[in-house]
């Protein structure tokens, strides 16, 4: 039976809310399940709702109350008796109603509680103590990372699916399914979790392997065995001997077969797919036994989880900022069932992706079922962001929420690496001073030693990776630190988990996100502060120099791993805790005049949007004379650096990089961020540009940072191969364009090694008028057929006289 529908609900706190007999009939309604802020509700803290239900009982029938996801403590009475407790956000957890379910009238009641934690180094900053992820603490999120208005628009509620089913005596808990096809004849691993509520006794199980969408060979196994009385486990072995594996999509076809499980009247069903991966301690990736180079970005779905999966969430009338449809970047098909993740990982996949990292949070496995058939692979990273308490019983809560992770998401064939936290404080030295506290090298560190030894013991068959930021790199040069020069030095190899720059969405979203603040979105206000900041608070000399100093000494720690701790935490001691920009904080209202007070209302409230004015104008992003022009030059600096960062780790992917993931592919909310795509999935620039560079055939040209009009422009090019295919004989065709048309064009030939980089071939470009201008350039075979492309936006610029 299905509980969705309206229930009433109330901010309040009584134990008086669980009676049967409790009048709620002044009570406000929501439509469940969703979160509640979706709903309207504004709130942190406590939440009661109850819904009043009729049932038909059917004697000698057993029943199950399922909830498939609450934010965050739960707290479950049916008909006046307490059925138990649950804390997390994404787990499924359920209860035995059979002795307290109705034949007629029921009345169930949940308390739920997604609290606000106190700001402070002891609480929201450093030692939180709610294992929500990116939901909870994150610069991508309402209000931002370090204020304590960071944890506005709370994600709390009945988020997901509610209902009860009927069953018999036996019902299978869960099914962990693992291939050995490394064995004489490869094997399906099926490991079975039972509960039976009669006596012991001799039984029946049959387990199914059929390809699902594809033709091939079904297998099938069924045998007896003894159902002992209670919870047990038991192990088949199903011989697959001519298996078909599962591929990602730019290897082949992800080959899926339906697994099932069927015990008496119970069955459990799922999607799996064969296939290996392997990860050396350089970080090399292998799947199916052949080397891989994972292209990639970082995923955030949405700050509400149950936009995702409901339409009627999404696009709700009621939604508080004006709805998400989606049927204008659905895929074709009728109905998908999961609309949101279909249009997303198509997104995806057009931009010649083939992982996302699910960064910071936990999806619904609606999401990984989407990636499994598309071929697209997932790295899953736990819900710890930042600084957690180091208490026992939080490191307790850890672990048994990392298994019920990995027992939810296990058997789907997309996911190849978990990760156990993201950004861990043991490694981040920057993140105390930021918070204002000190760096402790021992914070955290056994929680992440307890977590990776955990997913490690319940899943041989994947990557673990203990923290994301230590082995894998951050590399934020052109944005936090350095300039997007520094990707030709390599930052963070050789695998890069996040590298990016914020850029600014398009006007219709800006003008959609900013509605109140005009046809311009404020920036004219944003334009008249600015100007203000930088006439009252001027950056000392002394502050310059210290600022270069720290930036050589970040730049000089990622090439010398043995000195990078000593030198970071020098550099944040005395970078972060100096002034460092005349943006970063505004002065005090009363210190500003009267008629600026509603610029710095704009201000903030892009602030709150996650808009970073420091970075933004500390690197070089004009505002311009207008907000075209400001779009244009965010635009193009964030699509310019992702394209050279990307280009930079690929060249180098034979000997000194093995993998990236670009931070980060989707706007969670209405913000201004890293992404490419911003909430309303409006691409802007920068997704061309990383779907250019991410191509799996990728001709690249290595130009002069500054080009100077009216010179002849020195460069180097080589071809990108990811596929197992050679090329040889590769006709490449360049053409060069400015808004007056033509200007120049050549042809050359290269060979193309399979699973490789092509060697350089020195080309020398014709001198260029000032102004901008497009070089094209395009691979073919001898026989004429299109295998990559690729597109330069460049800027010439005349000779500066002194």
């Amino acid at each position: 039976m299905n509980l969705a529908g309206l229930w009433r609900y109330a901010t309040e706190d009584s134990p008086e809310f669980m009676r049967p007999e409790y009048n709620d009939s002044a009570w406000t309604t929501m439509r469940l399940p969703q979160n509640w802020f979706l709903g309207g509700l504004d709130h942190h803290g406590v939440v009661w709702y109850r819904r009043e239900f009729r049932h038909r009982g059917h004697p000698g029938k057993y029943a199950t109350l399922r909830f498939d996801g609450v934010d965050y403590f739960a707290e479950v009475y049916l008909n006046g008796e307490f059925l138990g407790r649950h804390s997390g956000y994404f787990e499924p957890f359920e209860f035995d109603i059979t002795p307290t379910l109705r034949s007629g009238k029921n009345l169930l009641a949940v308390r739920v509680e997604s609290p606000y934690e106190a700001p402070g180094l002891d609480g929201w900053y450093m030692r939180k103590k709610l294992i929500k992820g990116i939901l909870n603490h994150h610069d991508c999120r309402p209000g931002g990372a370090w204020q304590p208005i960071g944890q506005s628009y709370n994600t709390g509620g009945i988020w997901n699916r509610i209902g009860f089913e009927e069953h018999g005596p036996v019902t299978i808990e869960h099914v962990l399914l693992r291939a050995d096809l490394n064995a004489r004849a490869p094997l399906l691993h099926a490991d079975i979790s039972l509960n039976n509520r009669n006596q012991k006794r001799r039984s029946q199980i049959e387990v199914c392997c059929t390809p699902e969408n594809f033709e091939g060979k079904a297998y099938r196994i069924n045998q007896p065995f003894d159902l002992p009385e209670g919870r047990s486990h038991l192990t088949i072995d199903l011989p697959v001997p001519d298996v078909i594996r599962w591929n990602p999509w730019d290897r082949g076809e992800p080959r899926l077969y339906a697994v099932s499980v069927t015990i008496e009247e119970a069955e459990f069903a799922t999607l799996f797919g064969f296939r290996t991966v392997r990860v050396d301690e350089g970080f090399h990736w292998w799947i199916n036994e052949e080397p891989y180079f994972p292209r990639g970005s970082n995923y955030i779905a949405s700050q509400w989880l149950a936009e995702t999966l409901f339409p009627d969430v999404s696009q709700g009338k009621n939604h508080p900022f004006g709805g998400h449809p989606l049927d204008q970047a659905t895929p074709a098909k009728a109905n998908p069932p999961t609309p949101w993740f279909e249009r997303d990982v198509a997104l995806a996949k057009e931009a010649n992706l083939n992982l996302l990292r699910v960064h910071g949070h936990v999806l619904p496995p609606e999401f990984h079922e989407v990636c499994d058939r598309a071929g697209i692979l997932v790295w899953q990273d736990f819900p710890l962001q930042w600084g957690y308490t180091d208490e026992a019983d939080f490191q307790d809560e850890a672990e048994r929420q990392m298994r019920a992770m990995l027992t939810l998401l296990y058997n789907h064939p997309s996911i190849i690496a978990w990760c156990c936290h993201n950004e861990s404080p043991s490694e981040a030295p920057w993140m105390a001073t930021q918070a204002g506290g000190h760096y402790d090298p021992a914070h955290n560190r056994d929680l992440d030693i307890q977590l990776e030894r955990t997913a490690r013991e319940l899943d041989p068959t994947r990557h673990v990776h203990q923290n994301s930021g230590t082995g894998d790199g951050h590399a934020y040069q052109g944005w936090y630190v350095g300039s997007w020069h520094d990707f030709t030095d390599l930052p963070g190899a050789p695998f890069v988990s996040e590298y990016g720059a914020q850029g600014l969405p398009c006007k219709e979203t800006l003008l959609r996100t900013f509605v109140t603040f005009g046809a311009d979105a404020g920036y004219a206000e944003l334009s008249r502060l600015k100007v203000w900041i930088e006439s009252y608070k001027k950056v000392r000399a002394s502050t310059e120099l210290l600022m270069k100093a720290g930036m050589a000494a970040w730049n000089f720690a990622e090439k010398r791993p043995s000195l990078k701790a000593r030198i970071e935490k020098w550099a944040m001691n005395h970078l972060m805790n100096t002034e460092r920009s005349i943006y970063q904080h505004l002065p005090p209202a009363e210190e500003m005049p009267e008629e600026l007070q509603r610029a710095r209302e704009v201000w903030e409230s892009w602030q709150f949007h996650d808009f970073q004015p420091m970075e933004t104008f500390e690197n070089g992003i004009g505002l311009g004379a207008s907000l075209d022009e400001f779009i244009d030059n965010s635009q193009f600096y964030q699509s310019t650096l992702i394209q050279a960062g990307t280009e930079a780790y690929r060249l180098k992917k034979m000997d000194k990089v093995t993998g990236i993931f670009q931070f980060d592919f989707t706007d969670p909310w209405p913000a201004v961020t890293w992404s490419v795509l911003d909430y309303w999935r409006r691409p802007k620039p920068s997704y061309d540009a990383l779907r250019r560079a991410m191509q799996p055939v990728l001709p690249c040209f290595q130009l002069p940072f500054e080009i100077e009009a009216g010179k002849a422009l020195p460069s180097t090019f080589q071809a990108v191969n990811d596929l197992l295919t050679a090329f040889p004989h590769t006709r490449c065709e360049w053409r060069m364009e400015n808004i007056n048309g033509y200007i120049a064009s050549a042809t050359f030939t290269i060979d193309i090694p399979a699973n490789g980089v092509s060697s350089q071939v020195q080309v020398t470009l014709p001198s260029l008028p000032a102004g901008k201008i497009r070089l094209l350039v395009t691979l073919s075979t001898p026989q004429g057929k299109g295998i990559g492309e690729n597109l330069y936006e460049l800027r010439a610029e005349k000779k500066r006289t002194s």
